[in-house]
């Protein structure tokens, strides 16, 4: 996660990702697949989903630079290039999948609350917990999003309601 936020790209780029990772290792299958390679993969799964969702092209040396001294030691342009083509084969060129972000949208446009710019960043960081369980990956990334964004217009309503109780007591 911390390579989406450091080059600041959107959060669908980020919920791509996760879904290009998620997707990879269970088609490769996770037992299979080495632990060391971890690095590789979150950074090229970054890597493609910016190419899909950013509108400037990804450098994969920036990339790089961005990881951690260790991470570096176990990362290289050619192996990320290595593992992209691998997961284009094993994806079958087929990278359309929607992610929690358009969900997200449509459901405050639905409710009304997609000009509340609280609502709609609590809605996305609500989002981005799934993704640090992998309990979650038996939820459809709409359900996900739906209780995200039920979650926040709840909390958001809360909170609305005790300031406008305590300016009431006041």
């Amino acid at each position: 996660m911390y390579l989406n936020s450091q080059k600041s790209y959107k959060n669908d780029t980020l919920f791509m990702a996760a879904h290009i990772f998620d997707k990879y290792l269970l088609k490769k299958g996770h037992w299979k697949f080495p632990i060391r390679e971890v690095v590789n993969l979150f950074t090229i799964s970054i890597l493609i989903a910016s190419k899909m969702e950013q509108p400037i092209q990804p450098s994969y040396t920036r990339m790089i630079s961005l990881l951690n001294k260790k991470e570096k030691e176990m990362v290289t342009r050619e192996s990320l290039i290595k593992m992209e083509l691998e997961i284009i084969t094993l994806f079958g060129c087929d990278f359309n999948f929607n992610c929690h972000g358009i969900f997200i949208d449509r459901y405050l446009r639905i409710l009304g609350y997609h000009k509340n710019e609280m609502v709609k960043l609590m809605s996305y960081e609500l989002s981005k917990f799934s993704l640090n369980e992998d309990l979650f990956l038996k939820y459809k990334p709409s359900v996900m999003a739906a209780c995200s964004v039920i979650l926040s217009i709840n909390i958001f309503k809360k909170d609305e309601c005790s300031l406008s109780s305590d300016g009431i007591n006041r």
